[in-house]
């Protein structure tokens, strides 16, 4: 079991309801959490994530530095994958120069064949959620949304 909690706030910095959110979740996983913030004054993405509880993992001091209005939290109990730092989510990608994230919950179905196709593809990371981020960053589509 995981839980992925997205947020977009108007006016307050995102971090304090996310961790309110996941808190009431935090039964869903022991193992390991993160999150992403983007604040769109300065167009930059704040990452914090660790393998834990989420109340280890998100303390006031760790969380501070998450500044933002749009956020992504994930609490990960692994189906797939190693419990390791490279497949604690959210997991980073680029589209065409800009960095995006993704958090992800479940297995694919059809994981032998993109392990095929993405063989050397992040290759510390075993989550499925490398193959949708390769997936993304190689659609050749022309925009972000196209490509997803």
């Amino acid at each position: 079991m995981c839980a992925i909690i997205g947020m977009v706030s108007v006016n307050d910095e995102v971090i304090g309801p996310l961790k309110r959110a996941a808190f009431k979740h935090q039964h869903r996983s022991h193992r390991s959490a993160g999150a992403v913030t983007y604040d769109d004054k300065q167009k930059t993405y704040y990452l914090h994530r660790g393998i834990g509880r989420f109340t280890e993992i998100f303390s006031e001091e760790a969380t501070s530095g998450l500044k933002g209005k749009i956020g992504i939290q994930h609490l990960r109990w692994a189906t797939h994958g190693e419990l390791t730092p490279d497949n604690v989510h959210p997991l980073r990608g680029v589209f065409r120069g800009r960095p995006f994230y993704v958090a992800h919950n479940g297995e694919i179905s059809f994981r032998r064949e993109l392990e095929r196709q993405f063989s050397g593809f992040q290759p510390n990371v075993t989550a499925d959620t490398k193959f949708i981020i390769g997936l993304i960053e190689t659609s050749g589509a022309s925009s972000f949304v196209e490509a997803l």
